[in-house]
């Protein structure tokens, strides 16, 4: 029995031997390793590495270096190069102009007040004077049954008449004018006739207000003032399109950047992987490390693999959702190029005033500002249909002259006449007429529950209003809870990026002393890196809290 327990104590010490050798063999064959340093200038979030010193001879120089580590800086990872898709690098302000120019929801949302600019135009011109003009020419024959007059057989007469005339709707109190000038001439082989040819003129104006109905507005009047609001609502969308594609543009700019360095994260852990499984397997053919073992590095290594193809896909999403703000079209070349965001996103801390926010967000918020613009419209609406229910009640009045000229015959002397003297005989007899219109429907219930339902209507714009208003309350309150609360997360990723930077010097040290292998030194470094990367996301969602904080004070949706 002493004699079995003397022989595995023997094997075991034998193996204790080997594995140290294999050991030693290994830290001869790898560089030396670096630590992480702190955050560099600029806000950028980087892992320096300096080499330790060289430890002293023990004996015969094995040549053993501690394991040397490619310096990454988290934030400055680069897009994978794709052939025949140049790359572009863009900072965010300048993203931010190329979208403002390009993006095609913007293009058309622009349309959109010139469209309504020409609608009003084309509503105002009803109050633009209309101008009409008529002339006729006649030339009959009829027989004569009188034969005692002149003992013509047949009676021939021609007229020519002229007239030209205005009409135009006031813009004030619904009245409408017309004015009109005529002109003629008649002639006839009838010798009884006092002007022959017989030339005439006259002029008249007439002008009708109404009293009751359609005094204080009308459907013209009224569609002129709606328009013009709408005008206004649409000034106010285009302001708020233009929010928000700033806003999509900053989120998907640093969604961009963040996954960019998820794939290098990836890359790192998928390298990692791999190491830990080749060691492994050295492992098990010298015999200190069962196959069995190496079961579970095979399954990280695929992980790792699915993780870093996740991250691929998730980069080709967003690079493509990016693309969709800026492009102006697929022949755009930048769609078809690789975009690197060159910007690293810097944290300065931003004061909250949720009092002050809440304040000038329902004071000139977008969608406030067009939900009243609205309910003015429903105002405008309601007056029209109270307008209806009123009798018609119109005042007309008018003033015309008429004039008579030509040659004539006095006490059987031919006396020459012509058209001025027409025109001139006007004045001499002047006439005028005012004369007051009425009716009212009986009954008006389609009028009147018309006005009831546009009544209702606008009582329930009015709650809505509120409704939205409290909407918006709770909203600003809870965005700039969201940017209290990323700070604090930014914080929290800070506090464990330093820790984990501290673990990767301890681990470092480690190595120094003989104490970790240099697999033990990369995964504590791919550690900080993947800390580093959380407190990146950090900092990217607090600025994003900080930029929709803002936007949530001006414009909705």
């Amino acid at each position: 029995m002493r004699t079995l327990i003397s022989v595995a104590m023997t094997q075991i010490r034998n193996a204790r031997l080997l594995t140290a050798v294999v050991v030693v063999l290994t830290l001869a064959a790898v560089p030396s390793a670096q630590v992480p340093a702190a955050q560099q200038p600029g806000g950028s979030l980087a892992i320096t590495m300096t080499p330790p010193p060289a430890p002293a001879p023990q004996g015969p120089s094995t040549g053993a270096q501690a394991p040397q580590i490619d310096r990454y800086v988290v934030g400055q990872a680069k897009p994978q190069e794709t052939p025949g898709s140049p790359m572009v690098e863009l900072t965010l302000e300048k993203a931010i102009l190329i979208a403002l120019e390009n993006n095609l929801e913007l293009q058309s949302q622009r349309i959109n007040p010139i469209l309504q600019d020409i609608s009003l135009r084309s509503l105002r011109a009803t109050y633009l004077p209309t101008f009409s003009s008529s002339f006729g020419h006649s030339n009959s024959k009829r027989p004569n049954n009188n034969t005692l007059l002149d003992n013509l057989p047949t009676i021939t007469t021609l007229n020519q008449s002229y007239s030209v005339g205005m009409n135009q709707n006031m813009r004030w109190y619904g009245g409408n004018m017309r004015l009109s000038f005529s002109s003629g001439r008649n002639a006839t082989n009838q010798s009884n006739q006092a002007n022959n040819p017989s030339l005439s003129g006259g002029v008249s104006v007439n002008y009708t207000q109404p009293l009751f109905a359609n005094f204080k507005i009308d459907s013209n009047r009224n569609n002129v003032r709606v328009s013009a609001v709408t005008r206004q609502i649409t000034d106010i969308t285009l302001l708020n399109q233009i929010e928000n594609t700033r806003a999509s543009v900053r989120t998907a700019y640093w969604g961009l950047r963040r996954s960019i360095e998820q794939i290098e994260i990836a890359r790192r852990a998928l390298e990692l992987a791999k190491r830990q499984l080749s060691e492994t397997m050295q492992k098990v053919e010298i015999g200190t490390v069962a196959p069995i073992d190496a079961t579970n590095f095979d399954v990280q290594v695929a992980n790792s693999e699915g993780q870093l193809l996740a991250a691929q896909i998730a980069w080709t999403t967003q690079e493509l959702a990016f693309k969709r703000l800026l492009v102006n079209g697929a022949s755009d070349p930048l769609y078809t190029s690789t975009i690197n965001p060159v910007d690293q996103p810097l944290l300065m801390q931003t004061p909250v005033d949720i009092q002050a926010a809440v304040a000038n967000a329902l004071a000139q918020r977008t969608d406030l500002e067009t939900t009243r613009k609205n309910l003015q419209v429903s105002s405008m609406n309601l007056e029209l249909s109270r307008n209806a229910t009123l009798p018609q009640l119109s005042l007309t009045g008018g003033y015309s002259m008429a004039g008579q000229g030509g040659p004539t015959v006095q006490q059987g002397v031919p006396v020459p006449g012509g058209y001025f003297d027409a025109l001139s005989s006007m004045f001499d007899r002047p006439s005028w007429n005012v004369g007051l219109s009425y009716s009212y429907p009986l009954g008006q219930v389609s009028v009147k529950t018309a006005l009831a339902r546009a009544e209702l209507q606008m009582e329930q714009q009015k709650v809505s209003l509120k409704s939205q208003e409290l909407n918006v309350t709770a909203e600003v309150t809870q965005a700039g809870m969201n940017v209290t609360n990323a700070y604090r997360s930014y914080e929290a990723a800070k506090k464990s990026a330093d820790a984990q930077q501290r673990n990767a010097e301890a681990a470092q040290t480690r190595f120094s002393a003989g104490l970790a292998t240099p697999f033990e030194v990369a995964q504590a470094l791919q550690s900080l890196t993947t800390q580093r990367l959380s407190e990146l996301n950090a900092i990217i969602n607090y600025l994003n809290a900080v930029a929709d904080f803002d936007k949530r004070q001006r414009v909705g949706g």
